[in-house]
């Protein structure tokens, strides 16, 4: 996994998903670490990409623009609902469309599923994240108190996030 610069030719029109299984938990669990240790936050190992991939629930995908893996995303749907578990874009790609190029894929989920609702949680100081997931059509619905336990072993509240599908 390249984390070079990002060059002009890494538009949109470059990227692409693929469609990951139990072969791709190795890579998932990189992808994650590289985009979950800047902020210092703890990442799955291989073994719980493994377990989760198992799922028959599970809908994941990597992110690659040309050849390289930049980002990723596994979400749980469970008869009308999808929860997003994971997802992240590499710091190389961040702030450049890639984050809602995913976030618009995953909604797009809903097409081929009954989901009726999206959920997700964020950590309460990604500023970013909250307002990407805003943007998309979110909105927060609840707090959980030190959700999240970073690598220094301080905890950060996660905001509960929804979106409701429209019919038709």
């Amino acid at each position: 996994m390249k984390e070079n610069a990002m060059t002009a030719k890494d538009t949109i029109e470059a990227a692409r998903f693929i469609k990951t299984g139990v072969e791709h938990a190795a890579l998932l669990s990189r992808l994650q670490k590289t985009c979950y240790l800047p902020q210092g936050e703890k990442h799955w190992s291989t073994e719980s990409f493994l377990q989760t991939l198992t799922r028959g629930d599970i809908h994941a995908a990597i992110l690659m623009c040309h050849d390289d893996p930049i980002g990723f995303y596994v979400v749980s749907v469970q008869t009308d609902q999808a929860e997003i578990l994971s997802l992240g874009i590499i710091p190389t790609h961040q702030r450049k469309g890639f984050g809602r190029y995913m976030m618009m894929h995953i909604l797009s989920l809903q097409k081929s599923t009954p989901i009726k609702s999206f959920f997700l949680d964020v950590r309460s100081d990604n500023m970013a994240a909250i307002a990407l997931y805003e943007k998309v059509g979110f909105t927060p619905c609840g707090r959980r108190k030190a959700y999240y336990t970073l690598l220094d072993n301080s905890e950060v509240d996660a905001i509960l996030m929804k979106m409701p599908v429209c019919d038709g």
